[in-house]
């Protein structure tokens, strides 16, 4: 993936600018707990967008109990119930779908916050 990801004409494709370093695995970023994140930004994209939110399951660094607290606070109405979904007849993970369809949070079952 790290080969791909740093591949000239793959980091062009993906519109990466030139001066932007090399993707590289998450090792050298210094987390920090911050209670806005991007919060706010949610409010402003509301009825101009559908928006999909996923996180892994299996994140420490970035856990889904935190994802789940800030999308709690933007106090959406809940279209659809917490619930388990399917790929290949397994459980892939959850979703909730918010505010007439047009926000779901979704979990990917056993990844991290390297889920794409």
């Amino acid at each position: 993936m790290l080969d791909y990801l740093r591949d000239p004409e793959i980091r062009y494709d993906l519109h990466i600018p030139e001066e932007a370093p090399e993707w590289n695995l998450c090792s050298d970023i210094n987390y920090r707990r911050d209670t806005v994140g991007s919060f706010d930004i949610y409010k402003q994209l509301k009825g101009k967008y559908r928006m999909l939110i996923y996180s892994g399951d299996t994140d420490g660094a970035v856990p889904t109990l935190g994802t789940q607290n800030w999308i709690r606070e933007l106090a959406w109405e809940i279209s659809e119930q917490w619930r388990p979904y399917y790929v290949n007849g397994q459980i892939a993970g959850m979703v909730e779908v918010r505010q007439d369809e047009t926000f779901v949070f979704a979990t990917i079952h056993g990844a991290g916050h390297m889920a794409p």
